[in-house]
């Protein structure tokens, strides 16, 4: 690329720019979306009436207007630091001679852009994109000879510049909105300092974490986690302690994806949540080290490391966590079998210390100009301390005691996770063709050591139990993908193999008082194997037609499933083949603003607990039993989207429907005699949700940044399969809202809320939850050294109050884990903070010339 220099300007000229990049840039530092237009009478780079190029463009004026519009304009937006494809960002097409906007586009998550139908005449496009240096091309002619202008490659160049002693900084906003995904920015969030990635996910919106770290995606759980677009592990039962030792301050982006097309892998009924970690983007060495302190014993360190030269790019984390939480709940319990009724009362307390070591280190390698090859590892290692007091009785209809017990559990878990990847790319000279290939193996280890003693009034006295629980898991999974573009289309195709294994091993002795010893309990020890195979390929066609993009994808699945329980001596397998198709059309109304229609069928499998049919006792009135017979849940999504942008407010707003069939929930059930309440997991026969979502965003007088999130939704479920008018049905919604405000240029605060409305499952209602946020940060003056402060749940009243009715009972609990968790955190930065140039890579791009804006020749 060369600079293109114009010798035209004035002085009055420079004057007046250099105005409007002062406030273009104010704009930029408050996330405004702003179109570039000069004002009337002044013409783009300077060029005055009596110019040549002025008096070519007014000649050939008339006999252009009268032309068809046959012009076309592509081309590929790539980062000029990291040489990643850029999303999202804003391509106007201009006329040279008034600077006029004719057309637009946004570049896809290949950094493609394309115009279709531009009349003949004089055009310069203008690239925008918040954290970037605008770019303005060189002018250039689109008519009947010559009608496509293909930029090929555009590097955009991250914007970092000092103006008349105020330092810009190109900041990425908060939220990037798209009909296909919604991208969240949370490393611009104040308020995850000091936290997990649990927490990171209860600040996003459509997202809700319960009190034992389950996940759900509009109001379902069976959504599909990724870090860094792999599973990670994070497939099993025990991801939310996973979640927990993940630092907020590892990650850059979550990407949530409701209505995923056939490239996806198909499991998730309400989507996919993508958690993307942070890689710095500058040359050289570069880092940042962190030191934080918290409430009641929390403290958190990490370490990034970065280099990066023009061949390769190596980085290296490390983090540490000791998270000391104290919880609390109690129930009430009302058994009404025949004409007795009886009362089971029962509270309980006690704390999780969590102590967490995580490593991640990985390399890229730029072979050349058409092949990159990577590869990354994690360890993780946990150790926890759990400690649990509770006590139980069950009363008469008088309220007299009949029974009862007290319990203190001492728990201890160690875990292991090793985590290996690789990724190959290839693409192709002189084409946008692109062949990628990736490799993953996730092990997980664990060993969870309990000590039982349980106290009953005399003459039984004390009964104690020692639970030892050994889990080994590994996945490896096997990708290949092509695509191939065609002039207004693209075709893209793969295949894909799943492997996940999975050995529980429980065993259980009980302590003889008379001998001083130990003995095994065989009725409460238990292995359970479980295998899963998944074998898909994928084929999906995009393509473009004036202002409509369409998309249509089919994806088979096969899985294979094989289940074994030592303990109840019995097996099980599966074998079945699924069909998932999708499709999507877009209409783009004008720059900005779009509409998309899309449909997708996604799949929910069982997981191993669900299917393991051990009985676990978690005291003598509380019994899980999996249920080996539970079928897959198959869920038919239909989603209507709309995204614009109306001056400083960004809307999004989303209207969806699901269709579930076997959808599968947990259903209690009491025995009238012993009042043990047992529970398991069965399949209803339909389940459907629909439901509307509206995000807004605005940036109010200079200095405030707010967003909020409605949502409205309504979820029908019935189960008459399992009992006879067992039918639920409620309207139910969440709202968030942020504020963000910036005092100085060092000191910023932000303050966010959220709340839960009552919702009803058939055999249970949640009654509703609120909670309030608050996050401050300061930057000192040189930028290496920031502080970053957070009060999670300001008020402390986030608590889980839910009523469960079945036949014959009816249950009230409450469940409360610390919320209100104050952290601070001390971070420097050390390196380059100049991004660097690769010139072999980006075709020897000039340096940064100054304060002007780049006239790029693309």
């Amino acid at each position: 690329m060369e600079l293109y220099q114009n010798k035209l300007y004035t002085k009055q000229n420079i004057y007046f720019n250099m105005r409007l990049y002062i406030i273009l840039f104010s704009l930029l530092l408050n996330f405004h979306v702003v179109k570039g237009q000069y004002p009337a009478g002044q013409k783009q780079g300077g060029q005055r009436p009596d110019s040549a190029l002025y008096r070519a463009t007014m000649k050939d004026s008339a006999f252009m207007r009268n032309m068809a519009p046959i012009g076309k304009v592509i081309g590929v937006l790539s980062d000029s630091s990291n040489r990643q494809p850029m999303e999202f960002a804003s391509v106007a097409l201009l006329k040279v001679k008034d600077s006029s906007a004719v057309g637009g586009a946004l570049t896809d998550d290949k950094g493609q852009f394309k115009m279709e139908d531009v009349m003949p005449g004089r055009y310069f496009i203008r690239i925008t994109s918040i954290g970037y240096r605008q770019l303005d091309s060189k002018p250039f002619m689109l008519n009947p000879q010559e009608p496509l202008k293909d930029f090929g490659n555009v590097w955009m160049p991250p914007s970092s510049r000092v103006l008349k002693e105020t330092e810009i900084v190109g900041e990425k906003v908060e939220y990037v909105n798209s009909l296909d995904k919604k991208v969240y920015n949370v490393d611009k969030s104040m308020i995850n300092a000091g936290g997990s990635a649990s927490e990171v996910l209860q600040n996003i919106p459509s997202v809700n974490v319960d009190i034992d770290g389950k996940i759900s995606l509009r109001g379902s759980e069976q959504v599909t986690i990724l870090i860094d677009g792999k599973p990670a592990g994070l497939t099993g039962d025990n991801r939310g302690s996973i979640l927990q030792q993940l630092p907020a301050g590892t990650i850059d982006q979550i990407e949530v994806i409701t209505n995923p097309s056939a490239k996806y892998d198909a499991e998730g009924t309400s989507g996919i949540i993508n958690i993307k970690t942070k890689k710095d983007k500058n040359q050289g060495i570069n880092g940042i080290a962190t030191l934080g302190v918290g409430t009641k014993d929390k403290y958190n360190a990490s370490l990034n490391l970065n280099r990066r030269t023009k061949t390769n790019n190596l980085y290296f984390n490390y983090s540490f966590r000791d998270d000391r939480r104290t919880n609390e709940g109690s129930s009430f319990r009302t058994n009404t079998f025949g004409v007795d009724t009886t009362y089971v009362v029962s509270w309980n307390n006690g704390y999780n210390d969590n102590i967490s070591h995580s490593l991640r280190a990985g390399l890229d390698l730029y072979l050349d100009d058409y092949n990159t090859l990577g590869f990354s590892g994690s360890f993780n290692l946990r150790n926890e301390k759990r400690r649990d007091y509770s006590f139980s009785a069950t009363q008469d209809a008088e309220l007299l005691t009949l029974s009862s017990f007290s319990r203190l559990a001492k728990s201890t878990e160690e875990s292991s996770i090793m985590d290996g990847s690789f990724d190959y790319r290839h693409t192709y000279a002189n084409s946008k063709r692109e062949l990628t290939a990736s490799g993953n193996l996730n092990v997980n280890e664990s060993d969870d050591q309990n000590v039982l003693n349980t106290f009953f009034p005399p003459p039984t006295s004390q009964l104690r139990q020692r639970v030892n629980t050994k889990g080994l898991s590994y996945s490896g999974v096997a990708q290949v993908d092509y695509l191939h573009p065609f002039e207004n289309s693209k075709v893209e195709t793969g295949l894909k193999a799943t492997l996940r294994n999975n050995d529980s091993k429980q065993s259980s002795d009980r302590y003889d008082f008379d001998n001083d010893s130990y003995n095994v309990d065989s009725l409460f020890s238990d292995q359970f194997i479980f295998t899963e195979w998944v074998y898909a390929g994928y084929f999906q066609w995009s393509g473009r037609y004036k202002l409509f993009e369409l998309s249509a994808g089919l994806r088979a699945e096969q899985t294979l499933i094989e289940g074994e329980s030592k303990s109840a001596d019995t097996s099980f397998t599966r074998d079945f083949i699924n069909l998932f198709p999708s499709a999507a059309i877009k209409y783009r109304f004008s720059e900005g603003k779009d509409i998309q229609l899309s449909y997708s069928r996604r799949v929910n499998r069982p997981r191993e607990r669900q299917l393991n049919p051990f009985r676990s006792v978690s005291d003598s009135l509380n019994v899980f039993v999996g249920n080996p017979s539970i079928l897959p849940e198959l869920t038919h999504s239909l989603e209507l989207g709309f995204s614009g942008i109306y001056g400083n407010t960004n809307v999004s707003a989303n209207l969806y429907y699901r269709n579930t069939s076997d959808n599968t929930q947990r259903f209690r059930t009491v025995d009238p005699i012993t009042n043990v309440a047992t529970q398991t997991f069965v399949n209803y026969k339909t389940a459907e949700n629909m439901g509307a979502e509206l995000i807004l965003r605005n940036s109010i007088l200079k200095i405030f940044t707010t967003s909020a999130t409605f949502t409205l939704f309504y979820n029908k479920v019935d189960a008459t399969n399992v009992q006879s008018n067992l039918v639920s049905e409620v309207w139910s919604g969440d709202i968030r809202g942020s504020i963000s405000t910036k005092l100085s240029k060092q000191l910023s605060f932000q303050i966010t809320g959220n709340y839960m409305a009552p919702r009803k499952q058939p055999q249970g209602t949640f009654k509703g939850m609120s909670g309030v946020d608050f996050g401050f940060k300061y930057d000192f003056k040189g930028g290496k050294w920031s502080v970053n402060g957070s009060l999670s749940d300001v008020f402390d009243n986030r608590e889980f109050n839910i009523d469960n009715m079945g036949l014959g009972f009816r249950q009230e609990m409450v469940r409360k884990r610390e919320t209100r968790v104050g952290n601070l955190t001390l971070s420097y930065r050390f390196g380059k903070t100049e991004v660097g140039r690769d010139r072999k890579r980006q075709g020897n791009r000039p340096q940064d010339q100054g304060q002007q804006n780049d006239m790029m020749d693309f």
